[in-house]
């Protein structure tokens, strides 16, 4: 019976470090939703030849990424992200939920689809450093939990 008391007690303490974890990882780097238009126009402006679905997804992988990495492992976006990647994206709810479904797959699977997310994404990073939203040392400490 203390056996189990004491595998209770160490489940308990294992529970609280990984809730600790995931509330840290969960945690968005930007909140500035004024940014998100940014980040369409830096799609748009390195990527204007692709697909228009092609390029939703790269500009939700990183919007995801800095707004929402929660969604990205299958939890939830907050509402007002949502409403701005809409607007931005003149997008239906339901498609943007469906199309954040895959995209860690898109990710991790293909190579040109990779190569297109970490390019938007030095050239976000390089705006949030310019606009001084977001140190780089953080940034980049944040980058490399996700993108590792």
């Amino acid at each position: 019976m203390f056996k189990n008391i004491k595998q209770l007690t160490s489940l308990n303490e294992q529970r609280k470090h990984i809730n600790k974890v995931v509330r840290h990882l969960y945690k968005p780097l930007l909140i500035e939703e004024s940014f998100i238009q940014d980040i369409w126009d830096i799609c748009n402006e390195e990527y204007p030849y692709i697909q228009p679905t092609e390029r939703k997804q790269v500009f939700l992988t990183i919007v995801l990424l800095y707004y929402s990495p929660q969604k990205l492992a299958g939890g939830k976006i907050s509402k007002s992200v949502m409403r701005a990647i809409c607007n931005v994206t003149q997008s239906r709810q339901s498609l943007i939920s469906h199309n954040s479904e895959n995209l860690i797959f898109l990710y991790e699977r293909y190579q040109k689809y990779r190569e297109m997310v970490d390019r938007v994404n030095s050239l976000v990073m390089d705006r949030l450093e310019e606009s001084e939203l977001v140190n780089k040392d953080v940034l980049l400490k944040y980058l490399a939990l996700y993108l590792a």
